[in-house]
């Protein structure tokens, strides 16, 4: 088994929730293990267009959201709904009274995090229930009148249409900025797709010692954490999101009865695995991804050299006149080794070559 599967393994079968009280600790040691196994070399294809020229030209690596990626399945979890209407279709209203009462007794699930101003949510929902009638019939009068909306809410949720599942799959495929490269800089497919029809260029990187975009954030989101390059992982089947539900289930009932809460992931590595597992058919493409979640647009890119820049055989084509110039100059001014790639006559494989310039 090589270490990339090996890590792949261990990404999948890990499951770390944001309650864990070594959350932070846990997730530093997986980041530890993605550096160790990341390449020397990934490659970026780019099309030779206005955008990429500027952003080479300024040392900036933008990232994108699956939403615009041209793979349509890119990101778009399973939330397996014949095991979701096994989940929820039976649920009764005396199972609903039971979870209460063993809600009340034990406090809150660990899939839901208090908001600080608004105390124990278990103290909060007792002194709602307590009152001159007594206990148990407060109790019984709270259950009758919210038990059958409650019931209704999470039977709903089999439905593929239900809100909060649309939630999750926005946030995957919307709030996620995603780079992506490649192990290899010679695939002619991917020059084709990504590169313009071999009119464009493609950049090498050494991605061992990044910067995290939020440092320096001023953004309240508290996602400072460190992060890594994660080899993406081709199967015939899409992400299975099954875990990601009852923790919907529990905020969305708890916000819509009036009781402030926060979210807490099940799996802080929830949108990684999300966002890296892709169809057999993108085998070829031998990918990588540099992944974070963040709503903040001002964090979308990295300030970051290349090692190295390929133009496409093609690259005198392209529709900017002086854009081979322009790199050649940029390459020469900060050092960076320039080659051109060129069809090689004397092989008779389909083989491209690279030729420093």
């Amino acid at each position: 088994m090589s270490k990339k599967t090996e890590f792949q393994n261990k990404l999948l079968s890990t499951v770390i929730s944001g309650n864990d009280p070594q959350v932070k600790e846990k997730y530093l040691d997986m980041i530890s293990h993605a550096r160790r196994i990341v390449p020397k070399r990934l490659f970026r294809y780019r099309s030779c267009d206005e955008r990429s020229l500027d952003a080479l030209l300024n040392d900036r690596m933008y990232f994108g959201t699956p939403a615009r990626f041209n793979d349509p399945f890119d990101s778009v979890v399973d939330f397996d709904s014949q095991g979701r209407r096994k989940m929820f279709a039976g649920v009764t209203k005396e199972q609903l009274v039971q979870g209460t009462e063993y809600f009340l007794k034990n406090g809150l699930p660990s899939q839901l995090s208090i908001h600080p101003n608004t105390g124990n949510l278990a103290t909060m929902m007792r002194e709602s229930l307590l009152s001159n009638e007594g206990e148990a019939e407060a109790f019984s009068k709270f259950m009758a009148e919210v038990s059958g909306g409650v019931i209704a809410q999470i039977t709903s949720l089999a439905d593929s249409n239900a809100d909060e599942l649309e939630k999750i799959y926005q946030q995957v495929i919307s709030e996620t900025f995603v780079g992506c490269f490649t192990e290899t800089v010679d695939s002619m497919l991917m020059w084709s797709h990504y590169a313009d029809w071999h009119k464009g260029f493609t950049l090498e990187y050494d991605l061992h010692n990044l910067q995290s975009p939020c440092v320096g954030c001023q953004a309240p989101c508290g996602s400072s954490w460190d992060y890594a390059v994660y080899p993406v992982i081709y199967r015939k089947d899409r992400f299975n999101a099954m875990e990601a539900i009852p923790e919907r289930v529990l905020y969305s009932i708890a916000k819509n009865h009036g009781v402030p809460v926060t979210f807490q992931t099940h799996d802080v590595f929830f949108f990684v695995k999300a966002n890296i597992v892709k169809s057999l058919k993108w085998k070829y493409e031998r990918e990588w991804r540099l992944i974070f979640a963040c709503t903040n647009p001002k964090t979308n890119y990295l300030p970051l050299k290349p090692k190295a820049i390929y133009l496409g055989h093609k690259i005198s084509e392209n529709a900017i006149a002086d854009a081979e110039a322009k790199i050649t100059e940029y390459a020469k001014r900060n050092g960076i080794k320039l080659y051109q790639m060129k069809l090689n006559m004397d092989n008779p494989k389909f083989q491209l070559d690279r030729v420093e310039v």
